[in-house]
């Protein structure tokens, strides 16, 4: 479908795109990454001739043999431009092998990680790409498929901040309301050459399968179906943006701790939230946790709305990207990474599987808690459950550290003598499945005598015949220290 070019009305918007939405100030710098096609190129001209401040990025994604004659194309417009120019040379292939993505997705990770490390040395005021309105059709799409949220289907924005790459620097794409048809008539009218990238054609790649069979067919049935789909992304980014607001004080409600590796919630607060909200926490914790993820499946965000709702007999739920939702102590729910042992959250034993307590003294079981002792001879009541106060004239043999051990008893304080499976106690006392493996255990030969944040034994309390106590304390290390 054709469009006349208006040099002058599309040129008058870009300008007002650039100074109103995007922010840009043409005295400062802006590092624009250039690939060498129609779009790239028609943007580099824009600069130029709106007289930014520009810096060229070129990144070679060594996936074709005329990579290298393209990043050489690039570099020789900036020159015509004296515009500066820094290109790298990347192995995506490789790159995505590893970790386990697809080209794209490599591709993906690698540009803008390269972009965002030039702005930095620039001192650049933004990344700017050259998207326009026919890649916000397809990544709708694309989000549409993938059964994403409000958020996904509005698709790309003008200005992203903060962003997956920066918290400081935003991205910007002041042709996201320009088609690649205009786009085209432009570098025509202008006699711009640009390098034409025989891979978009090929439909092995997920994005090309949409652009070159999807919409097509969508078009016979309405010939104006990506103005309809991009003017939808329009509407529904207005509202997603009103939305945000009523998230992000939800958010702050039921939140108790937001660190890099989980998040922790009240669930009681959570629960009684609005499905819609409950949706939109979930969806933004995952993207918190993971800022690398470009969207995240409708399927995903309704296993975590319904662990929340109604918990599972595991206590335990597998969302996406090495992330799971699980139960915490005192009607906590914790979205974490699977891998990390949430030292923030309660001890774990790192050190190693055994380790001598002393009576006096202080032993180091990670780099964030240690276990203090110290003989006394005054009882106090403890409130503290990560504090506890023994007989040690009932210690068969000298204490240690260690952890739990298949088939392991416990004879819980105010049990009435009743040894314990330590699985079973565990259960009931509501201790995560996967803080267990690591939990600290103060042992004397073969008997605990304490379970950290939990009891002593029956056999160690302190009575009005003990003569010497041990007091013994898990504690977090205080960093300003």
């Amino acid at each position: 479908m054709g469009r006349c070019y208006n040099p002058d009305m599309d040129y008058d918007q870009i300008l007002k795109n650039l100074r109103q939405i995007c922010g840009i100030n043409p005295q400062r710098p802006v590092l624009a990454g250039i690939s060498g096609g129609p779009d790239s190129i028609c943007l580099l001209d824009i600069l130029h001739r709106f007289r930014i401040n520009t810096i060229v990025a070129h990144l070679d994604h060594s996936l074709r043999p005329e990579s290298v004659s393209e990043a050489d194309f690039v570099a020789r417009k900036c020159a015509e431009y004296e515009i500066p120019f820094v290109s790298k040379k990347v192995d995506v292939a490789e790159f995505s092998r590893q970790n386990s993505l697809a080209i794209e997705e490599g591709a993906r990770e690698l540009r803008y990680k390269f972009l965002f490390e030039e702005a930095l040395k620039a001192g650049a005021q933004a990344v700017m790409v050259a998207h326009h309105a026919d890649d916000q059709v397809e990544t709708i799409l694309m989000h549409l498929m993938r059964g994403s949220g409000l958020s996904g289907v509005a698709g790309m924005r003008f200005l992203l901040l903060p962003n997956p790459w920066s918290e400081t620097i935003p991205l910007v794409r002041p042709l996201l309301y320009t088609w690649r048809d205009e786009i085209i008539e432009y570098c025509l009218n202008r006699d711009l050459d640009f390098v034409r990238d025989q891979s978009n054609l090929d439909t092995r790649y997920y994005r090309n399968r949409i652009r070159h069979e999807l919409i097509p067919i969508l078009q016979t049935y309405n010939p104006s179906i990506k103005e309809r789909l991009q003017k939808m992304g329009e509407v529904i980014g207005s509202e997603e943006d009103f939305l945000q607001s009523f998230t992000e004080k939800a958010f702050d409600e039921v939140t108790l701790q937001k660190k890099d590796r989980f998040i922790e919630f009240n669930r009681d607060r959570m629960k009684a939230l609005h499905p819609a909200l409950i949706r939109r926490i979930v969806r933004k914790s995952i993207f918190l946790l993971n800022q690398s993820l470009r969207d995240v499946e409708f399927d995903t965000v309704e296993r975590g709305v319904k662990f929340i709702r109604e918990l599972n007999r595991s206590n335990h739920e597998v969302l996406c990207a090495g992330l799971s939702i699980f139960t915490g102590f005192h009607n906590r729910l914790i979205i974490a990474f699977d891998d990390d042992p949430l030292l923030d959250l309660w001890p774990q034993l790192m050190a190693g599987s055994r380790i001598p307590l002393p009576l006096n003294g202080l032993v180091q079981i990670n780099e964030k808690w240690v276990v203090c002792t110290q003989e006394t001879s005054e009882w106090r009541h403890v409130n503290d459950r990560y504090v506890c106060q023994i007989d040690i004239g009932k210690l068969t043999e000298e204490l240690v550290i260690n952890t739990v051990q298949p088939g392991d008893r416990f004879m819980p304080y105010g049990m009435n003598g009743k040894m314990k499976k330590l699985s079973e106690f565990w259960t009931n006392e509501g201790l995560p499945s996967r803080a267990r493996k690591l939990w600290p255990l103060v042992s004397s030969g073969d008997q605990i005598v304490w379970v950290p944040g939990f009891r002593i034994a029956e056999t160690v309390k302190v009575t009005n015949r003990t003569r010497n106590i041990l007091q013994i304390e898990v504690k977090k290390i205080d960093p300003a220290v």
